[in-house]
């Protein structure tokens, strides 16, 4: 198993929207979702506070039936979000770490940051059982290629 910075937000998708089973449909569905990158950048740029329901927004990409239901803007908070969030995440011990204590420090609501760092303990859990099992981890930092990707 391999646990690499482009996987983050993959995994942190699938946690969020807590389909499992619909893995592949759901992150194929976030990573086609388009929004304007200019909208992203201009949350990230202006340091818009962000408070979205995530789960609402979750649910509204995993039940998309080929034609866009996702609220544009609402998803260009969200990958702004996870932007802010894991550039504060760096790895120790082969284990991702948040820098960051609060949602206040990067802008966003206390429910967006606690969802983002429920989900990276869920990456952690899932990183210790496959060490566990014996499995090879190579865990990544994540780098300004995969931070910008949420910019493209």
């Amino acid at each position: 198993m391999r646990f690499c910075s482009s996987s983050i937000v993959l995994v942190v998708v699938l946690l969020l929207a807590g389909c499992r089973g619909e893995a592949t449909n759901v992150l194929d569905s976030v990573r086609d979702t388009e929004v304007p990158k200019e909208l992203v950048k201009k949350y990230v740029d202006d340091n818009t506070y962000i408070d979205i329901d995530v789960d609402v927004l979750l649910r509204s990409v995993v039940n998309q039936n080929g034609k866009s239901s996702v609220n544009e803007e609402d998803m260009a908070k969200m990958k702004a979000a996870v932007y802010r969030f894991y550039r504060h995440v760096s790895v120790k011990d082969g284990y991702y770490v948040c820098g960051i204590k609060k949602g206040s420090e990067i802008n966003v609501s206390q429910s967006v940051f606690r969802t983002l760092l429920e989900n990276l303990n869920e990456i952690n859990r899932m990183i210790k059982g496959a060490k566990d099992r014996g499995e090879a981890i190579d865990v990544q930092i994540p780098d300004e290629e995969y931070l910008n990707s949420f910019l493209r």
